[in-house]
């Protein structure tokens, strides 16, 4: 299946959205919104030229926040944000110099709260158990962090922000 253009991508993210709106109020998520979902259309992150992958950006983050300050996180955002991680922070990129590690590490620490729930679809029973156990298995402190990995992405968001805008002033 070849890459959906630029213009296809922020098409498929505009009519997540448009299908998402229940004309009732609020919000619906089912098969009428999962058929466009980026993965589902064959994006592949890694392969996307820089149009096309600020499209997905722009794209996804529409389909981010919803009406009523609602968080839509999917596979496609945990894809999205993985592949930009790997862009900005491999040791090839050369994107922070020496001077900088400590907006390095706060982009790794965002990166990592952002995607502390990311984990592969489970297929089989057997999947589930051994994702439980390990959970179960995991230190209480540990648990919270993950599951209030969005909180803690909250907080990081806004110095890193700073911190990339005084960057790009310079």
């Amino acid at each position: 299946m070849p890459q959906p253009t630029a213009a296809e991508i922020e098409k498929l993210c505009d009519d997540w959205c448009a299908a998402s709106i229940n004309p009732q109020g609020g919000m619906k998520i089912g098969a009428n919104t999962e058929k466009f979902r980026l993965l589902a259309n064959g994006v592949v992150f890694h392969e996307l030229s820089h149009e096309q992958l600020c499209a997905a950006i722009i794209g996804l983050s529409k389909v981010l926040l919803r009406p009523g300050l609602n968080t839509i996180v999917d596979q496609d955002h945990f894809a999205l944000w993985s592949w930009c991680g790997e862009l900005i922070l491999r040791p090839s990129s050369q994107m922070f110099p020496v001077a900088q590690w400590g907006i390095q590490s706060l982009y790794q620490t965002a990166i990592h709260a952002a995607l502390a729930n990311c984990h592969k679809p489970r297929a089989t029973k057997e999947e589930r158990q051994a994702r439980n156990r390990i959970q179960e298995l995991q230190p209480h402190h540990a648990k919270q962090l993950v599951q209030e990995s969005s909180l803690v992405l909250a907080y990081l968001g806004f110095p890193l922000l700073e911190a990339v805008l005084k960057r790009a002033r310079v």
